[in-house]
């Protein structure tokens, strides 16, 4: 038995050491991984509502243990901002997540203009998609194509889209395509239910 003890023992040390350290780092890293993304929001935010006159303010942050759903806020959704231009609200910035992508889980930053309900772009904050289709979604060009769309569900087509609510699948990726219009929906569906009430 005493030769089962001290391995066993030292085994135990030697895991929490290494917890103790893990957190430790976790906790140095933290601050800055914040700043990065707090940086990589605001670089998206001035690609969806260009120049300097507009303040983004967040409004809503999901806490991690929440249900699916949450007062009308759809699962995916992780943040919502709210955009000022000289103190009066003129849309929002919605961050939502679909884990669905060919790769896993992408980040989307959807823009939506209340004086024209309409979007008003669409920026990818983060994906684990392949490199091919990874580098076509985080495309400004890729985010430019939801500008001006109206509010309503999309869905996506193979062919050029022949009415409004379609959007045409990337190349060979319709599984990428999905997620993202799936995550594109979430935001579109909050935004059509929520829209304007704390103005």
């Amino acid at each position: 038995m005493k030769h089962i003890i001290k391995p066993a023992i030292t085994l135990f040390v030697a895991a929490a050491i290494a917890a103790v350290s893990l957190g430790l780092v976790y906790e140095a890293l933290k601050g800055p991984t914040e700043i990065n993304q707090r940086k990589a929001r605001e670089l998206l935010f001035r690609q969806i509502f260009p120049g300097d006159n507009f303040a983004f303010e967040e409004i809503y942050v999901r806490d991690t243990a929440a249900p699916a759903e949450v007062a009308g806020i759809p699962a995916g959704i992780r943040r919502i901002f709210a955009v000022r231009e000289s103190g009066k609200q003129v849309g929002y910035v919605v961050e939502v997540v679909n884990s669905r992508g060919y790769g896993g889980e992408l980040t989307l930053m959807v823009g939506f203009s209340l004086a024209e309900n309409r979007i008003a772009g669409l920026r990818v904050l983060s994906h684990k998609e392949s490199p091919g289709f990874g580098n076509v979604i985080s495309r400004p060009a890729f985010g430019d194509r939801f500008r001006g769309l109206g509010i309503a569900p999309f869905r996506v087509v193979r062919d050029r889209p022949n009415a409004a609510d379609e959007f045409q699948a990337i190349s060979r990726s319709t599984i990428t395509t999905n997620a993202v219009i799936g995550a594109v929906n979430e935001a579109v569906s909050w935004f059509e239910n929520n829209a304007g009430r704390d103005r």
